[in-house]
């Protein structure tokens, strides 16, 4: 089972002064973490910045295994085929095993 869980997706993204990235996830209770971004990092960054560090977020969660392919396009708002296409983008393998398929056909089941 993958570590994070369908209803931590994020809330809120922001950037303060072009260095501060704040990330808010619901777990339990509101928890923030700020992650500071050099200027240096975000000047090469591909643009939009938010969606461009939520992407690498997503991906390298997905390959740690600690976010399914679903639960990576979650976090990036596109659907699977879309996040396939991000995931090429960025040189990723593509990990697809039982629990994928297993969420797959329960995605599919639910009609959404």
């Amino acid at each position: 089972s993958s570590p994070l869980a369908q209803n931590d997706t994020p809330i809120e993204l922001y950037f303060r002064n072009k260095t501060e990235l704040t990330l808010f996830f619901v777990r339990g209770e509101k928890m923030a973490t700020k992650i500071r971004i050099p200027s240096k990092v975000v000047e090469v960054l591909e643009k939009p910045i938010e969606r461009t560090v939520v992407e690498l977020i997503a991906i390298g969660l997905y390959r740690d295994g600690k976010m399914t392919l679903r639960q990576a396009a979650d976090l990036v708002s596109v659907d699977a085929k879309e996040m396939l296409e991000v995931l090429e983008k960025h040189d990723t393998y593509i990990n697809y095993g039982i629990e994928e398929l297993e969420e797959d056909i329960a995605y599919a089941k639910s009609g959404e």
